[in-house]
């Protein structure tokens, strides 16, 4: 055999191997490359309490003191999420699915910030993420911390399965202390955490997300992650608004089509609010009449 048969061979053999590779790359691309959209039918969250000291209700207008219960779930319609990005679960990004690689991140870092004068190019018919919005009512005689000790994430398509791979995300926002139902409804908040269900940021990108339309920044996680306060005001009714937002982070190197794509059940996200003491006033679920106090966990 000459030495060109030879070379034309060896290019083939190389020509395969690259179509090999390319084949089996497109398959594991992050911000899915095949699909932009992953539908989240039923995703509904359940917030608990775990005490009457600590009582709890969805933030709309009709709330009021008679509102809060020990525990309540909160539903969301079926919605499409697409892939997005954000260092302080405020500010969304999002990049045209060609534009990815193997390794969990963008070709180039060119994106785009989910607004009003975006939303035309946006995968129609997608939203970045899904919020919660509650109050908070404790009603302590000691001044003790209510914190968030529990997040999970479970898919159910028959079978309920943990959330291993971890490209959800959820950002975790609380008001300052309020006096009243009304003062707290609008509250203004700030960020507490970004965590998965694992209460961690890992599997990001180089720890990255997208704080810019054309650039990576370090993802915003404030040193107590996951307290709504270390101190309630002892002996006086205390209100609180926390906003949650689920979003599937494309910075994310698990946020793959074979992770996504199959996909067809239910996500559920819990979330439980703890804190330690004696209440005040003991009231029952739904605001009854005050019961006699007694100690809660």
């Amino acid at each position: 055999m000459n030495s060109k048969a030879i070379k034309r061979q060896l290019l083939a053999a190389i020509a395969m191997v690259l179509v090999a590779a390319i084949a089996l790359g497109s398959s594991t691309y992050a911000w899915f490359a095949n699909n932009d959209m992953v539908t989240a039918t039923g995703l509904k969250a359940t917030a608990q309490s775990g005490a009457s000291a600590l009582l709890i209700a969805n933030n709309d207008s009709s709330i009021t003191d008679k509102s809060f219960k020990t525990s309540v779930e909160l539903t969301t319609d079926a919605k499409k999420l697409a892939p997005v990005s954000t260092i302080d679960g405020q500010d969304f990004y999002w990049t045209s699915g060609n534009n990815v690689n193997g390794v969990g991140d963008a070709i180039k870092d060119e994106y785009t910030l989910y607004n009003a004068d975006s939303m035309s190019t946006f995968p129609t018919g997608a939203v970045p993420y899904i919020e919660y919005d509650l109050l908070l009512k404790a009603t302590l005689s000691e001044a003790n911390p209510i914190n968030l000790t529990a997040l999970t994430l479970d898919y159910d398509n028959g079978t309920i399965e943990k959330d291993e791979e971890n490209a959800f995300r959820v950002a975790f926002f609380v008001s300052d202390k309020k006096d009243s139902v009304e003062s707290a409804k609008g509250a203004q908040t700030t960020l507490k955490s970004i965590m998965n269900s694992q209460n961690t940021t890992t599997n990001f990108t180089a720890g990255k997300a997208v704080s810019a339309t054309n650039a990576l920044d370090t993802v915003q996680v404030p040193g107590v992650a996951a307290q709504v306060t270390n101190s309630v005001t002892a002996g006086k009714d205390c209100y609180y608004r926390v906003i949650v937002r689920l979003w599937i982070e494309g910075e994310d190197i698990t946020c793959t089509n074979t992770v996504f794509n199959p996909l067809t059940g239910t996500w559920a996200c819990g979330l439980k609010f703890e804190t330690t003491g004696t209440a005040v006033t003991n009231y029952t679920a739904g605001g009854d009449q005050p019961q006699p106090t007694q100690p809660t966990v």
